[in-house]
């Protein structure tokens, strides 16, 4: 059964493992949301350089081989102040340690799932981002 979002929303799913990236974004789209992908850091921030518009969110992999997720969510940040808008950005990673989810979010990551995604946690995370977004 198909679940759909309150409007039509892009997702940016950065993810190096190629199986990763086919099983996420099956569930994003089942989920009724629109998905971009990346396969690395580089091509993440070049998307959103291009963006004329923030993405509802960025699924970030923490561990991308060219440039680890807290650098790329950096970058991506610096890149945000001179668009004047910015993303909201998920980290997504396999580390479920003590101190992972902090250092997510002092590199600028507004949550954090571990992996692997369960798809009613990821459902909540963007629904909440659905409902926060219509209601601004």
């Amino acid at each position: 059964m198909l679940i759909s979002s309150p409007y039509q929303a892009t997702i940016l799913l950065v993810e190096d493992y190629p199986a990763g990236m086919l099983v996420s974004t099956m569930m994003i789209e089942h989920l009724g949301y629109a998905v971009e992908t990346a396969d690395c850091g580089l091509e993440a921030i070049e998307k959103v350089r291009v963006a004329t518009r923030p993405f509802m969110a960025i699924l970030m992999d923490v561990n991308l081989q060219d440039m680890n997720g807290l650098e790329t969510t950096k970058i991506i940040r610096s890149l945000e102040q001179e668009k004047g808008f910015s993303n909201t950005i998920i980290a997504v990673t396999a580390h479920a340690l003590a101190g992972d989810r902090e250092r997510c979010l002092e590199a600028g990551m507004n949550d954090y799932i571990s992996k692997p995604i369960h798809p009613d946690i990821l459902a909540q995370k963007l629904a909440a981002l659905a409902t926060t977004m219509c209601a601004a």
